[in-house]
């Protein structure tokens, strides 16, 4: 597990995270191979330098930041055949209800009200929230406009992604820790 890393100077490197997120060490051991895969003295990029990780998902960590989109995408989902629709839930424990969900989005497979249904325990827009299967691909794109972060708490949460099947059966694809974190500016327009 590797997330990469955009260092000042175009340099870009992959730093192993273990599943739990980027650590002081990590950032150390990124800047020391900037330094030797440029030649250039760390202690130069000062104030200037910056850390972008890509990926909004690390192992089973989703990080979404309040006021930014956040866009990330589940690779290797293998979608069962009968699938009739997949949820991407956020609560604040397992224990709640849906209807107390901080976020939820739904897709259908076929026709159906897909988008953001449930956002702070209340209903929610559903062109702020979107989830995208391409079953060809294995792949399932998670969204939410800077409208909807905007709206959310800091915190950490629990998230699971879910297949409804249509004999009402169902299957967890992933679940995992879900951080909802500040930045310093709250401007979304």
């Amino acid at each position: 597990m590797s997330a990469t890393l955009i260092l000042v100077g175009g340099w870009v490197g992959s730093v192993p995270t273990g599943g739990g997120g980027l650590t002081v060490q990590d950032v150390i051991d990124a800047l020391a191979a900037y330094d030797v895969a440029t030649g250039a003295d760390i202690s130069a990029l000062g104030a200037s330098a910056s850390i972008t990780i890509v990926s909004g998902i690390v192992g089973s960590t989703i990080t979404i930041t309040r006021t930014v989109t956040f866009s990330a995408t589940v690779t290797g989902v293998s979608f069962p055949a009968t699938w009739s629709k997949v949820y991407f839930t956020v609560k604040e424990s397992n224990n709640h209800p849906d209807a107390q969900a901080i976020v939820q989005i739904v897709r259908y497979n076929g026709s159906g009200n897909d988008g953001l249904i449930r956002l702070n325990k209340g209903a929610a827009t559903a062109a702020q929230g979107s989830l995208t299967a391409n079953s060809t691909a294995g792949t399932i794109a998670i969204n939410l406009t800077d409208d909807a972060t905007a709206q959310l708490y800091a915190g950490n949460y629990t998230y699971d992604l879910k297949f409804i099947l249509s004999d009402s059966t169902s299957q967890i694809i992933t679940y995992g820790s879900c951080y909802v974190v500040l930045t310093s500016t709250e401007a979304i327009a």
